[in-house]
């Protein structure tokens, strides 16, 4: 609530988080009107009749949420409330304030004053700052911020951050053209349909990597040559009779996929929007169901962190438990 006082009409705004993450509020003055009853400039005086124990704000005592407004409401400012106070005393009885409040009031204005004083957020702070000679969205470098990604194992960050980019900049981003070959190491060369090929027998291996890069491939087989991680994993896609998944199924759609990424699929647009809309409802609505069984917020879309909320705190046992590459115990479909 503190931050709110900032809001000047539409030049500054406030985000609130209303439940979570992803549920907030956008505050411009008459929110924050429609809220409190009163301009976002008095909050705090607000603070300063009402107090804030979060902030270890005393204010005075006695004085509720519903007075607090009453007051702030009809005399504006702490100071304008007390001038009032000492020449027309009789104006807070006409507002329904009993004789026992008018002289709380009276006792406590040294309290209020230095609670209004301590919610009050400078804005006169010795902090210099210049805007860059470019916007961070002209100047921003996607492939730099795509290997910080896949180095920290953020999977589906990047796909977010390009759509954001996209929706801001209003046209597609621009990402370097891929290369014909990938250099895994200094030793081995990688052409771009073999890297297609084996990234798409790891992720029918293993779910969990949506979009595998080369690092991916090599740390899932725990080795350093290319050549080696692609036995490895189609070894694997053999041991567990996925081979007719992998060759008649999942590899006959790369052709095309690429053929819709280089010609491009007409779409109805509008059908599509109200879809996403709802989609997003309906998974809004089981985000909820799902963090009120587990009695806490999470990331669902971590396997680590859903595993720790299925296997730790929920004590779920499925049988034969299968651990994925890394040690943790599998949240794959199959498994729950």
């Amino acid at each position: 609530m503190d931050t709110l006082q900032l809001v000047d009409n539409d030049r500054v705004c406030v985000f609130t988080l209303r439940k979570g993450i992803s549920d907030t509020v956008l505050h411009n003055e008459k929110r924050v009107k429609e809220r409190f009853g009163f301009l976002p400039d008095k909050l705090p005086d607000y603070k300063g009749l009402r107090g804030d124990p979060s902030d270890n704000i005393i204010g005075v005592k006695g004085v509720g949420e519903k007075t607090a407004t009453t007051l702030i409401s009809k005399f504006g400012t702490i100071e304008n409330l007390y001038k009032v106070l000492k020449k027309n005393p009789e104006e807070f009885e006409k507002i329904g304030l009993s004789e026992r409040m008018i002289n709380i009031l009276k006792d406590n204005r040294e309290e209020a004053e230095f609670s209004k004083m301590l919610a009050t957020i400078r804005r006169d702070a010795p902090i210099k700052f210049v805007f860059p000679k470019e916007e961070w969205v002209k100047s921003f470098d996607m492939q730099s911020v795509d290997n910080l990604f896949a180095d920290l194992g953020f999977r589906t960050l990047g796909a977010r951050l390009k759509e954001t980019l996209r929706k801001l900049k209003g046209d597609p981003i621009e990402e370097k053209p891929s290369q014909n070959t990938l250099n895994i190491n200094t030793s081995t060369k990688v052409s771009e349909k073999e890297m297609e090929e084996v990234a798409l027998a790891l992720w029918v291996v293993d779910s969990n990597f949506t979009n595998p890069t080369e690092r991916d491939i090599l740390n899932f087989a725990r080795v350093k040559s290319f050549a080696e991680a692609k036995k490895i994993i189609f070894d694997e896609i053999k041991k567990r009779n996925l081979e007719f998944v992998y060759e008649e199924i999942e590899k006959p759609l790369i052709s095309v996929v690429k053929a819709m990424e280089d010609k491009g699929v007409k779409i109805e647009k509008k059908y599509l929007s109200k879809l996403s809309r709802d989609y997003h409802k309906e998974l809004k609505t089981r985000e909820s169901k799902i963090w009120k069984e587990a009695g806490a917020e999470f990331n669902i879309n971590s396997p680590k962190q859903l595993g720790v909320v299925l296997f730790e705190k929920l004590s779920l046992v499925t049988k034969n438990q299968k651990k994925t590459s890394t040690g943790m115990k599998s949240t794959r479909e199959s498994e729950l």
